[in-house]
């Protein structure tokens, strides 16, 4: 009688789990379907939140361009060739960098822990997933791409063609970003790559500014037809989107993770209306990425060491300073695409993003009273020096950027730019934690409007908006750069008095 076989230490292994098997799995194990109104109700309220703000998107923009056309005439089309390419690389480099950084796939919690955690085919899982996001980037660059087409006045075939070249553009973007995040360096190359897409950009910007300023002529390139450029992209789209399908199913869990740390933290600041929520999460992420400082002892006293302190960290931060510069260009291809109207409103604007750059440390003491007390000076003292920094780059800012708007002085144009964005931005820091139990609400037709929780939330981007509609409404330079010199002095006045005595 032969003795059976000794019992194996270790289980044997199992073959992976089809997605296809998990599915159905899974929807034995599900409770009954919903009813029908149920879901017809889920319908409605879908259709109703998408409509509604559509709609009135469209008719303001039907609105902003009836207003433009009725003050003034539309940008040369032979002159926007060049600003509108630029706009597109730019755009396209600063979208390939932040899909790199922040991972186009990702997963939920509950997904990681009770399914990617399973011998299952990741690839198959993350399929739909890859399908979406794929047609959602492909959608987008049709978009932009198509808008430039229009903007410099392509049309008839050309016109389709610029369509299929934008979609084949989103297409390899994405996939370079889904290849990427298989490899624990990959997304910093990729990133890279983006930055120089929109360095390009930059270039191409430069030269349009040259060519409309200067009266030295530069060499036009040479324009090859839109078809030219579409076949080939579309072939590299179909190859980088078969590469990424098979890169997928070789995403690791970390990737996964830290790409639905991000994706969940902008779902948390949409639904709660706080962008401090995502923008704490970058910080971090941005310092840790930096790992290792080097600190040296800061010499002096008073707040000149506190200056010097907040110069450092600006310095350091060396990619904030790049998009502090990049902006720059932005109002002068604004001011080739679109009517003169514009020019100044969309300024305002770009210069408020760009001073938000280097106004960390105003934000960081701003919300912080644990810091302040840290400090030897009153709070007021501390506003007022770290206003220093951002009073310095706003003058410049605005300097080098008055030339784009027409008709108006420079001088008087680089000093309202300057307080403009520095109310904006002061304004913004001050802004407290925001409470959804305070102040009453308006309840018109289209539902329930929190008044407190919007003033809350548009804090520093309502003054602003403010100076750009008193300049659209022609009252000119001087009552803008009053708002938010008052909205200065306003808001350094409620800190001294704030501050008690010593």
């Amino acid at each position: 009688m032969t003795a059976p076989p000794a019992a194996s230490p270790h289980a044997p292994e199992r073959a992976a789990v089809s997605a296809r098997t998990l599915r159905a799995l899974l929807r034995s194990r599900r409770r009954g379907r919903p009813a029908a109104t149920t879901v017809a109700g889920r319908i409605y309220e879908g259709l109703l939140y998408a409509l509604v703000p559509g709609g009135l998107l469209v008719q303001a923009v039907l609105a902003a361009l009836d207003w433009s056309r009725a003050s003034g005439s539309l940008a040369d089309p032979a002159a926007t060739g060049r600003p509108a390419v630029a706009a597109v690389l730019i755009c396209l480099g600063l979208a390939v960098r932040a899909a790199a950084e922040l991972g186009p796939l990702s997963v939920s919690s509950t997904n990681m822990t009770w399914l990617f955690s399973t011998p299952v085919d990741r690839g198959a899982l993350l399929s739909r997933r890859f399908a979406a996001t794929t047609a959602a980037a492909a959608a987008l660059s049709t978009a932009l791409v198509f808008g430039a087409a229009l903007a410099v006045g392509i049309a008839d075939v050309d016109l389709l063609w610029s369509a299929v070249l934008g979609a084949s553009v989103g297409v390899i973007a994405l996939s370079l970003a889904v290849v990427a995040q298989r490899h624990r360096r990959g997304p910093a190359r990729v990133a890279r790559v983006g930055m120089l897409l929109a360095a390009l950009g930059g270039v191409l910007a430069v030269a349009a500014i040259l060519t409309t300023t200067s009266t030295m002529p530069l060499p036009t390139p040479p324009t090859p037809p839109v078809a030219v450029l579409a076949v080939p992209a579309l072939l590299a789209a179909a190859w980088s989107l078969l590469a990424a399908r098979r890169a997928t199913s070789g995403i690791d869990r970390g990737a996964l993770n830290e790409a639905a740390e991000v994706s969940g933290a902008v779902r948390v600041s949409v639904g709660w209306l706080d962008t401090s929520l995502i923008a704490d999460l970058l910080e971090q992420r941005r310092w840790r990425r930096r790992a290792v400082v080097r600190s040296s002892r800061l010499t002096g006293r008073g707040v000149a060491t506190l200056v010097r302190a907040e110069l450092r960290r600006v310095l350091r931060r060396r990619a904030s300073i790049g998009w502090w510069a990049a902006l720059g260009l932005l109002p002068y291809v604004t001011a080739a695409l679109l009517p003169p109207f514009w020019t100044m409103p969309a300024t305002l604007v770009i210069g408020y993003l760009a001073l938000g750059r280097l106004s960390s440390g105003l934000r960081l003491t701003a919300r912080s009273a644990a810091l302040r007390r840290t400090l030897p000076f009153s709070d007021a003292a501390i506003r007022r020096t770290m206003l220093v920094v951002p009073a310095v780059a706003a003058l410049v800012w605005g300097a080098a950027v008055a030339p784009a708007v027409a008709g108006s002085p420079w001088a008087g144009t680089a000093v309202t730019l300057a307080l403009v964005g520095l109310a904006g931005v002061l304004r913004s820091a001050k802004r407290p934690p925001i409470d959804y139990h305070t102040g009453g609400t308006l309840d018109p037709i289209s539902g329930a409007v929190p008044v407190a929780l919007l003033v809350q939330v548009f804090s520093g981007p309502d003054l602003v908006v403010v100076a750009a509609v008193l300049w659209a409404a022609g009252i000119g330079l001087p009552f803008a750069a009053l708002l938010a010199s008052a909205a200065i002095a306003w808001s350094l006045w409620q800190d001294h008095r704030s501050t008690p005595a010593a």
